[in-house]
């Protein structure tokens, strides 16, 4: 029994150090990075090796074609369309490096360093930009004929790295409120990485209120979503959202807060969806949104 057993160790020791059978591949590209064996068409060429399934294993090579110097180095979690991880570094086409930055799911990370064609290094700078300035909405109660529930569209540009915003919902008849975002986040220090340059934001935006703070805390939820048609139900609803929803952000009872928020990759538009809960007493609703962009030259 014992010789069995130590047989059995021994097999699968055996079997775990084999080696991963792999192919190399050349793959050809045209200037569209269509796979092509036209010779005349052939801009890029891919060394790789795959693994029996087909998936890309280890260090994938991209060169520009015919010089064959490099154009991208890297790993791919997948191809068509390809998904670089990990430490990825990009060539202009006479051997100077374009970038270099570490890839998490297909997106560069903090890390990214990139330089101009000539050698001087790519400058950039973050800036907030207002994409929606102070809005006022008014929300009738709850079980008033009229709405009780407004949607702000807010739209986000290709560069966009996240939002900071505020909110407040007061109810009728509370002291107006206002403040001044675009002052307020001029003042912030951009310094450390995006997310703590949002936080810092989102800290600043806490304190510029130009008025009393509300007596009644008014009852009411927002939500935060990219689909269009997520906001399209929860107007034809009571401010409900629909299952399978894409919300990015959801809060009940919380009137007054400023937040910072990173935006879902690919996203280009978020929709505030904002419901009053009070039985009787109208609200108005004042919201403002920025933009955290890098600006680069």
């Amino acid at each position: 029994m014992l010789q069995l057993f130590v047989f059995s160790l021994q097999a699968q020791k055996s079997n775990t150090n084999q080696p991963v059978p792999l192919t190399t591949d050349t793959v050809y590209f045209d200037q569209d990075w269509e796979q092509t064996n036209l010779k005349e068409d052939i801009k890029y060429a891919r060394i790789l090796k795959r693994t029996v399934d087909g998936k890309p294993f280890g260090t994938v090579r991209d060169y520009y074609y015919p010089s064959w110097k490099k154009q991208w180095e890297g790993k791919l979690l997948s191809e068509d369309p390809d998904v670089p991880t990990g430490l990825c570094t990009y060539w202009y086409p006479n051997g100077k490096v374009q970038s270099i930055a570490t890839y998490k799911e297909g997106e560069a990370q903090e890390d990214l360093r990139m330089w101009h064609e000539d050698g001087t290094k790519v400058i950039c700078k973050y800036k907030f930009v207002e994409s929606l300035p102070l809005t006022r909405a008014k929300l009738h109660s709850f079980y008033n004929p009229e709405s009780s529930r407004t949607v702000q569209r807010v739209d986000l540009p290709a560069d966009a790295y996240g939002i900071v915003f505020k909110i407040d919902i007061r109810d009728e008849g509370e002291p107006p409120i206002d403040w001044a975002t675009a002052a307020t986040l001029a003042s912030v220090t951009m310094t450390g990485g995006t997310s703590q340059i949002l936080l810092a934001g989102a800290n600043a935006m806490k304190n510029p209120y130009k008025s009393s703070k509300p007596v009644t805390s008014t009852k009411c939820h927002y939500f935060i979503t990219t689909s269009l048609k997520d906001a399209e139900y929860f107007e034809k609803t009571k401010g409900e959202m629909p299952k399978g929803n894409a919300c990015i952000w959801k809060a009940t009872n919380v009137p007054q807060d400023s937040r910072h928020l990173t935006i879902p990759n690919g996203a280009r538009t978020l929709y505030f969806c904002i419901n009053n809960d009070n039985d009787i007493t109208s609200a108005e609703a004042t919201l403002s949104v920025s933009v955290l962009q890098k600006q680069c030259k």
